[in-house]
């Protein structure tokens, strides 16, 4: 069996807190640990000297909505205890998107 260690880098995202940031219309996505909406909360607007999550990766909540993935295809920004996942290798969005349902397929270990 494959770790996701072997596919992915993986590391702890950006760690922002909503309260803390100016909710915008049209701005990052600030992603946190819920399982739904692609677990975008909100848009806020770009934070000086802070660096988005990359696009074509994926977030992973581990706590709240555990095991909660989503694909992102462009920049955004993370709140407490969600991972990003970029692949090792080139993927198309196909696999990315794969990847994120097997990823999330293995929640009810962890309920």
């Amino acid at each position: 069996m494959t770790t996701l260690e072997k596919i992915f880098d993986v590391w702890y995202g950006v760690n922002l807190q909503v309260v803390n940031s100016e909710v915008v219309e049209r701005g990052i996505p600030f992603v946190s640990r819920q399982a739904v909406d692609n677990g975008v909360v909100c848009h806020v607007r770009k934070i000086e000297g802070v660096t988005p999550n990359p696009a074509h990766t994926l977030s992973i909540a581990v706590s709240g909505s555990v095991l909660s993935t989503f694909y992102h295809d462009c920049e955004y920004y993370s709140g407490r205890d969600v991972y990003v996942a970029k692949p090792k290798e080139p993927m198309t969005r196909e696999e990315m998107l794969y990847y994120a349902v097997i990823i999330e397929a293995n929640k009810y270990k962890y309920n």
